[in-house]
């Protein structure tokens, strides 16, 4: 048993001693590669009827991870998101964070981590690179890294990310990096040129294109070396040789002889001999058989017992019946009647004679006053906005007329265009830009020439000298800016609302989160339709439209002031504000031994104070007392 133990521990010090020879040769890395993706609010717009762009970058990483798996499982990848932190209303230029660390084999940790990120900020592009090249690419002295950045535009935080490279990534990258841009914007080429390969994901063929492509450039840098096996080394004492064992002899002694059994003598006995009795015949008898008894069956009921029955007949007797007479009515006496008296006529009096009646005064004639002066705003003129003209060969001419920030982020608003001719001024064509379930344009037929094109509405932008070719399809990509949303008092404009905060949702799209924005601060919105609540006391609600390059203003009225006075202690009071045809509560304040009256900030109206006097007695009585609010008075109610 010893010695097999010997064996295999020998075994497994050689299998050990092979591993170890098994080494990498001399100069050769560990290749990682760093993602980048970009977490900006421009990632959740639609990348194609079923999927954003962020869920679209999302399946890229996880088709690229799967086929470099497939070419060496030993590439490290680690994960890098920017823009997904704070909104884009915060303007975080910082926002950048490493979500998946450097390891191999970490298909399914990425899956996770990118299904639980959500897209909301702006894209510090260039700041992102100088953290990766600081805090994730450390040791280039082991490792072979690369970036893959995926995005849908450029960098928004005025970074330079030529100078990154140049300073901090050229020295850290082993082989080369690409950028996969999820929208088509040729500009975008031009800003990353310094970076890496650019590559386009506009479309599934295009993705599957980029994939091959990263793949072929990746290959000689990712196949694995052959491994060189070295010699192992001989063992200090010699290995004995197995063999077969021969077991030393053993002399076992033959057993002792079976003893037999011996007999002296045989002594004989006598014989013995029995009589045998003589068969006797005996005479027949007479056995005596008993009758067998016979039951007879008992009935389960009882016998029936009879009665007589009786009928008999009532028997009638005639009785008197006495003769009914009629009473014979008396006559009714007769009265004598008088004679009516005669009444003379009343003679006929004369009318008074008519009083004269003065003559009407004359009216006055109204003095004659001069009409108020109404003094009309001056008319708003339109901003001017840069463009650039695309075409593509067609069987038509038509245009189309995208709005972009620059940066590759295009927006979806529908504004209504008029089309002018450039010379004369005269409307050519008017019609409201409409877009698919993707945010592209739909084209328009229009005829070729030069125009000045006015986009309506709170943007009112102008692109002057736009020139349409003929039989071509004309893409106006023009760059505008974001809207913004800010809050005045109502009458009182000059006045800062810093009391209060609103609380902005976007419609219609629940992957952009509800941003919290005070209403002395005016912040930046992509253009849409958006809810907000302004926590007031009753909560004001509103739905407004920001267009691009446009200002959206909400006016809130001014509150006034109630002071509630319990001198009766009564433990609670409910506020009620009229809604339709109905009042709803708003508010409630416990006021049971409170020295100190209530005091609240109500926006002027009309509203309700509900109390119980007796609230131990079960089913009492509600007291109402109907009060107004005006803006910056104080309204005194007294709960009696």
């Amino acid at each position: 048993m010893r010695f097999f133990r010997f064996l295999i521990i020998l075994f497994f010090i050689a299998l050990h001693q092979v591993s170890i020879a098994q080494t990498l040769p001399d100069g050769v890395k560990q290749p990682r590669i760093l993602i980048l993706l970009d977490g900006s609010s421009s990632m959740v717009q639609p990348w194609s009827k079923d999927a954003t762009r962020f869920k679209t970058a999302g399946r890229i990483i996880t088709s690229l991870m799967d086929s470099i798996y497939r070419l060496n499982d030993q590439v490290e990848f680690a994960l890098r998101v920017y823009g997904h932190q704070y909104p884009v209303q915060e303007n975080n230029c910082y926002d950048t964070k490493q979500e998946v660390m450097f390891s191999k084999n970490n298909l399914t940790q990425m899956t996770l981590r990118l299904a639980a990120l959500h897209p909301m900020g702006v894209s510090p592009i260039a700041f992102s690179l100088k953290e990766a090249a600081e805090m994730d690419l450390t040791d280039e002295l082991h490792n072979a890294y690369s970036i893959v950045l995926i995005t849908d535009g450029g960098e928004s935080c005025n970074g330079n990310i030529c100078d990154v490279v140049k300073t901090l990534l050229d020295k850290k990258i082993d082989f080369k990096p690409y950028i996969l841009s999820l929208v088509d914007y040729k500009p975008l080429q031009k800003e990353y040129e310094c970076l890496g390969s650019y590559l386009t994901a506009s479309n599934e063929p295009q993705i599957g294109t980029a994939i091959e492509t990263i793949m072929e450039s990746y290959r000689k840098v990712l196949t694995l070396p052959n491994i060189v096996s070295k010699p192992v080394p001989a063992a200090l004492s010699p290995t004995p040789k197995p063999g077969l064992i021969t077991p030393p002899k053993v002399i076992i002694a033959p057993p002792p002889p079976i003893q037999k059994d011996t007999f002296s003598s045989v002594t004989s006995q006598p014989t013995t001999t029995f009589k045998q009795e003589p068969i006797v015949a005996h005479a027949p008898t007479t056995v005596p058989l008993l009758a067998k008894e016979i039951i007879f069956p008992v009935p389960l009921f009882p016998s029936l017992r009879y009665f007589p029955v009786y009928f008999a007949t009532p028997s009638y007797k005639k009785v008197p019946v006495p003769r009914f007479t009629p009473i014979q009515p008396e006559p009714i006496p007769v009265v004598p009647t008088a004679p009516a008296p005669v009444v003379a006529a009343p003679k006929p009096t004369p009318p008074p004679a008519p009083k004269p009646t003065p003559p009407p005064a004359p009216k006055p004639t109204p003095k004659p006053t001069k009409p108020p002066v109404v003094i009309a705003p001056p008319p708003q003129k339109p901003k001017e906005a840069p463009f650039t003209i695309e075409t593509e060969d067609a069987q038509e001419t038509t245009v189309e007329v995208y709005f972009t920030d620059g940066h590759g982020k295009f927006f979806s608003s529908t504004p209504q265009l008029i089309f002018s001719d450039a010379h004369s001024g005269a409307t050519i064509q008017k019609f409201y830009r409409t877009v698919d379930a993707s945010g592209n344009p739909d084209p328009q037929n229009i005829k070729a020439g030069t125009f000045n094109i006015t986009t309506l509405g709170k943007s009112l932008t102008l692109m002057k000298n736009v020139t349409i070719t003929e039989k071509k399809k004309n893409k106006v990509i023009v760059k505008v800016s974001n809207g913004s949303l800010k809050f005045v008092y109502a009458g009182n404009p000059k006045r800062a609302v810093e009391e209060y905060e609103a609380v902005i949702t976007k419609r219609f799209d629940g992957r952009v989160p509800a941003i919290r924005q005070h209403c002395n601060v005016e912040l930046e919105y992509t253009p849409g339709n958006y809810y907000g609540e302004i926590n007031t006391l009753p909560v004001t609600r509103f739905n407004t439209d920001i267009d691009f390059g446009g200002e959206t203003v909400i006016e809130v009225p001014e509150a006034g002031f109630l002071q509630l006075d319990n001198p009766n202690n009564y433990k609670r009071v409910v506020l009620y504000y009229p809604l339709g045809d109905k009042y709803l509560s708003f508010y409630t304040a416990d006021i049971a031994n409170n020295p100190k009256p209530e005091k609240l900030d109500l926006l002027p109206g009309v509203y309700e104070a509900h109390y119980i006097k007796t609230p131990n007695i079960p089913y009492s009585k509600e007291t109402i007392v109907p009060f107004r609010v005006t803006s910056n008075k104080l309204t005194n109610v007294t709960l009696e």
